[in-house]
């Protein structure tokens, strides 16, 4: 089939390599050429809608509740596992040029027919055998591309990133929540993406090995992820090699074996090329994902409420409100401690009489400039305890404030419904947690409270004037509400087994 010409607003996102899609083979470049003007964003809707309307309609009710979180995993009985297997071996063979995969199958022939590591690209595609091995040898074309031969058969550790692809990681631009959504899949969160970022394939490579760390966990396999993209400062001022470089990192999503269930993004409408560079992002990743995609167009507070009504836990967002650019540190640098005592550990098993460096004692500096940050941060979001006492008129009280006290003044106050809210939608998690969990998520809470310029206000007894209560204070308000869920949820269970 011949290409058509791309224009230079095509090359946008899109650089000269081909991005894969879930099909048999790679497709020219997705569909991006039906543009006749890629700058338009209705064009790209349309795109999209004429995609979704050629579905049957059992895949448009699976794309619906994927989005949605309500998608029940498979049953994997060991006949139906091994005859997947069996048909997905099959499609390898049948694909006529694979020169990453010949070559890793010389180096290491147990490592690529290791069924574990196949089963990974079935869960993926839904347990399409042709897609799954469509998807593997595309990654590891992909991975002898970013790593090189030597690691091609090797599971890749984080001493493997190069120095820019370790700073990056360090950096909190891309995180795991430490909280999963309500559906209980893991959401992968990253922010501030900004061009010089894409000089090197260093985000690249720290992609993978995030996406390769959370698959160890089987459930992950099974349940898929979800991904949010904050996306207000980056875009504009690529230049074409950083277009490039992240064509490939955004192309990474097609070859993991990572089911990608949802993805959002969040822009700022006052950015005027950010829509359509959004679609066309949209457009750069395969069918399956760009049709589990969702863009929300608002201010910091309001694309929040949007990810609320998914499920997300948007009281663990690695950012605060409109400034992006401090960047909460303080559960990512756990989640790399953890990393490297596991990486650690592995690495004395296999070899106990190396002696091992910890990647701590190579990154302590980084991490002190880190935690600098988050001090910063909690410093702009406890302000409230410095400010105990300080007096609020009555008309100076906000819609996102919340009213301390008894009485329907309160109950029915904005600030307060939406803290309600915001309680039932993580109650479950609360009650499931740990007690020293308990407490940090009440804590999260609060600072989401303040983060959307909210407060936390008690009136006076006696002189009847409000004023904004401790840190303290507030998060015993929020721990409060998550015990009053649980009584009147045990309650209403009592009654039914009385009826």
């Amino acid at each position: 089939m011949a290409t058509q010409a791309m224009t230079p607003a095509q090359h946008l996102f899109l650089g000269d390599d081909e991005i894969h899609d879930d099909g048999h083979g790679p497709p020219p470049l997705v569909d991006i050429h039906q543009l006749s003007n890629p700058n338009n964003v209705v064009e790209a809707d349309d795109v999209i809608a004429k995609e979704m309307s050629a579905l049957s309609i059992r895949d448009r009710q699976q794309v619906y509740e994927d989005v949605n979180g309500v998608t029940q995993p498979n049953e994997e009985t060991t006949p139906f596992l091994t005859a997947k297997l069996d048909d997905m071996d099959i499609s390898i063979k049948m694909i006529a040029k694979k020169d990453a995969y010949d070559m890793a199958f010389q180096k290491s022939p147990e490592y690529v027919s290791n069924p574990k590591f196949r089963l990974m690209f079935l869960r993926a595609t839904h347990f399409n055998p042709k897609n799954a091995a469509s998807r593997f040898v595309s990654f590891l074309e992909r991975k002898l591309d970013v790593f090189g031969e030597e690691l091609l058969t090797k599971d890749i550790k984080m001493t493997d990133l190069n120095a820019e692809a370790l700073d990056f990681f360090q950096s909190g631009k891309a995180q795991i929540l430490p909280l999963k959504d309500s559906a209980g899949r893991v959401v992968f969160c990253t922010l501030n993406l900004h061009a010089e970022l894409f000089s090197t394939k260093a985000p690249t490579q720290a992609y993978f090995y995030f996406a390769m760390a959370i698959l160890e966990d089987e459930e992950v396999q099974k349940n898929g992820i979800v991904g949010v993209h904050g996306a207000d400062n980056f875009i504009a001022d690529f230049n074409h090699q950083q277009r490039i470089n992240y064509s490939k990192c955004a192309g990474m999503t097609n070859v993991l074996p990572l089911r990608v269930q949802s993805f959002h993004f969040m822009g700022n409408p006052k950015n005027p090329v950010l829509r359509s560079a959004l679609n066309l992002l949209r457009l750069s990743f395969s069918k399956t994902i760009r049709h589990r995609c969702r863009i929300h167009y608002g201010s910091f507070q309001e694309n929040v409420y949007a990810l609320m009504q998914y499920g997300i836990p948007v009281s663990v967002l690695p950012i605060r409100g409109d400034d992006n650019n401090i960047v909460v540190m303080s559960h990512h640098r756990k989640w790399l401690e953890q990393r490297r005592a596991i990486e650690d550990n592995r690495r004395a098993i296999v070899e106990p009489n190396v002696k091992v460096v910890s990647a701590d004692e190579k990154n302590r500096n980084h991490c002190n400039i880190q935690q600098n940050n988050d001090q910063k941060l909690q410093k702009k979001l406890s302000q409230s305890d410095t400010t105990q006492f300080k007096l609020v008129a009555a008309d100076a009280i906000s819609e996102h404030d919340v009213l301390m006290g008894r009485g329907r003044f309160s109950q029915d106050h904005a600030g307060n419904k939406r803290l309600r809210a915001q309680i039932s939608d993580w109650s479950r998690q609360y009650d499931c947690s740990p007690r020293h969990t308990k407490k940090a998520i009440a804590e999260q809470v609060v600072l989401d409270i303040k983060a959307q310029g909210g407060r936390f206000l008690k009136r006076h007894a006696e002189s009847l004037d409000w004023h904004e209560v401790s840190f303290v204070d507030a998060r015993e308000k929020v721990s409060h509400g998550f015990r009053k869920i649980r009584e009147m949820k045990a309650k209403r269970e009592k009654e039914m087994k009385t009826e």
